[in-house]
């Protein structure tokens, strides 16, 4: 249900490009990932833990496309503390780049 949705509000405009069309396809393999998932529970135990750890990193990844869609690239970054940023290896959003070089 989500993936449709999701496809309504994507072709009813405000929101184009390759970001919507990756999340677009994340979605819909994501909804025949939980179908799988569901398939496999009952067949076999091993095979749908794998499975749903493979379900989880494509929502992990398609969440992420989304975010993106709806807050910027940078929603993730933003406002990470400093010593955070600098383990991550996080280069400083633009935003804050520009204020700190305005300071006197």
């Amino acid at each position: 249900m989500a993936a449709f949705l999701g496809w309504l509000l994507a072709w009813s405009g405000g929101y184009e490009g390759k970001l919507v069309i990756s999340h677009m396809w994340g979605g819909f393999s994501l909804a025949a990932a939980v179908l799988l998932c569901f398939a496999l529970r009952c067949w076999d135990k091993r095979v749908y833990g794998v499975a749903l750890l493979l379900t989880l990193i494509l929502l992990a990844w398609t969440a992420d496309k989304g975010g993106r869609l709806t807050h910027g690239d940078a929603f993730l970054t933003k406002y990470m503390p400093g010593k955070l940023r600098t383990v991550l290896h996080c280069p400083l959003c633009q935003a804050k780049r520009l204020r700190s070089t305005q300071r006197p």
